[in-house]
């Protein structure tokens, strides 16, 4: 079956099942788009990334700014974002070298393509620490 064929991987998987009744060429662009959100432009050109972004709420103890230019300041409640990222290409881990720090109601990435497009567009330079494979 054509469905069958199309599920190579989780991420065709879960649009598969997400989609299931929708005809086939949908399907397939579905899956084509679900593919670029986990696919590096920046940091590492053409390689699959998986991204965990790690989210806590705290208050903070002293003046932030935010990717987007706000301040947060103290006694304010704001959002802590660390992120471990995996090449499942080159079989490589890394972690956010510093926390970005977001308002409690702002978005922010679960993908590596939301994650470089914030530092392209905020001309942020978020850099990363690679982490040894265990």
């Amino acid at each position: 079956m054509i469905i069958d064929e199309l599920c190579t991987d989780r991420i065709a998987e879960e649009v598969v099942s997400n989609n299931y009744g929708k005809p086939i060429e949908e399907i397939a662009f579905l899956i084509e788009e679900e593919y670029k959100k986990y696919e590096s432009t920046i940091w590492f050109p053409s390689n699959r990334i998986w991204l965990y972004p790690s989210v806590k709420i705290r208050k903070a103890a002293k003046y932030y700014e935010t990717p987007n230019g706000i301040i947060i300041s103290p006694n304010t409640m704001y959002i802590n974002y660390h992120a471990l990222l995996i090449n499942e290409t080159k079989k490589t881990k890394y972690v956010l070298n510093k926390p970005l720090r977001f308002e409690v109601c702002d978005k922010y990435p679960l993908n590596i393509s939301e994650l470089e497009e914030l530092e392209r567009s905020k001309n942020l330079d978020i850099s990363l620490k690679k982490v040894r494979n265990h």
